[in-house]
């Protein structure tokens, strides 16, 4: 991924105490997210395995789901960024957008493996009485800008079939229909839809009622606004911009992007929540041929001569036969107002 020159001041000694904190806080977090599950995260629990007063923690987080929302923007962040790093290695591979997608899709199922309970978090069982504020969505729609790379890349090369328009006419949310013409131009990135959904909703057009955003933005999952995958970049990492949009191929576009995107994480779901469990062999070929069976249906050809790397960079935070315990569903995560088919459930 390209990096940007950072433009903000150098964090002062107290900043960098209190960064430490937040990072060994968030760790304890995990952990018992592991062990507990998030419906039973507690700030006092955590506090005693930090060695401190309940009260010392509620500088840094003043709710539970205050801390709910750190950890889903961490992780959606890990995500985006394993999916755009993946992207970007394919394209300076010369590799065509089906490849690029399979690329991406296998990164996103390894990420899931060894993150199993922070996959969970985000893309399994809502967590009762939590509902995901405006502060995520930045970070929720990371995924959706490489998969939008991905099939702008196909169709400007030419390779994206049927040629024919799907009927998807007035089936998107304005915003989204917004999201996806500014991806297209090279004009938009997931920081900017953010911010422009944290306007909306401090105008009262949008958002949620969720955790403070003065903490959320301050660590976890903070980005500068440089971030985020560039606007071009050369293969299927990025597309010309475009100085016309038709709105039908553009809408009909969307309806092909979920269906990739419901179809990784469903996938994935399955395999990581166990219902595949004693259905084959060979699960990293199952889960390619998926992957391959889907994108062909959006009309997208992906290859499957590439080898798998099935390693593993770091342990994974559950045993691979133990799921965590969550169905695959909708997570709690899944950001308000964000090109996503579902949103959280209280």
């Amino acid at each position: 991924m390209t990096e940007q020159p950072s433009t903000s001041r150098p964090r002062t000694a107290r900043e960098r105490a209190r960064a430490e904190i937040r990072a060994e806080l968030l760790a304890v977090a995990r952990h018992h997210l592991a062990t507990d599950g998030p419906a039973n995260l507690s700030l006092r629990a955590i506090a005693r395995d930090l060695g401190v007063a309940s009260s010392a923690v509620y500088r840094y987080v003043e709710s539970r789901d205050a801390l709910l929302t750190l950890l889903i923007v961490e992780a959606y962040d890990a995500v985006g960024q394993t999916c755009e790093d993946a992207l970007e290695a394919a394209a300076r591979r010369g590799l065509d957008a089906g490849s690029c997608w399979l690329e991406v899709a296998r990164a996103f199922r390894k990420w899931a493996l060894e993150h199993p309970h922070q996959y969970a978090l985000v893309y399994g069982t809502p967590v009762p009485g939590y509902a995901a504020p405006v502060e995520t969505v930045g970070a929720a729609v990371r995924l959706w800008g490489v998969v939008a790379r991905v099939l702008v890349a196909a169709r400007m090369s030419g390779t994206l079939r049927p040629p024919q328009v799907l009927d998807a006419a007035g089936l998107l949310e304005p915003r989204v229909v917004e999201f996806a013409t500014g991806i297209l131009r090279g004009a938009t990135t997931p920081d900017a839809y953010a911010a422009s959904d944290r306007m909306d909703a401090s105008e009262g057009r949008g958002g949620s009622d969720g955790a403070d955003a003065r903490d959320v933005n301050d660590g976890a999952g903070a980005r500068d606004a440089g971030d985020g995958p560039p606007a071009d970049g050369g293969g299927a990492a990025g597309a010309a911009p475009v100085s016309d949009v038709d709105l039908a191929v553009l809408e009909a576009d969307v309806a092909r992007s979920v269906t990739l995107f419901a179809s990784l994480v469903g996938s994935v779901s399955a395999e990581l929540f166990g219902h595949l469990h004693g259905l084959a062999r060979e699960p990293d070929r199952v889960f390619d041929l998926t992957t391959a069976t889907a994108a062909l249906g959006v009309g997208l050809d992906v290859p499957l001569d590439a080898p798998v790397d099935t390693r593993l960079d770091t342990p994974p935070d559950a045993p691979p036969d133990t799921p965590p315990d969550a169905p695959p569903d909708a997570g709690p995560g899944a950001a308000p107002d964000a090109p996503v088919a579902t949103r959280p459930r209280g």
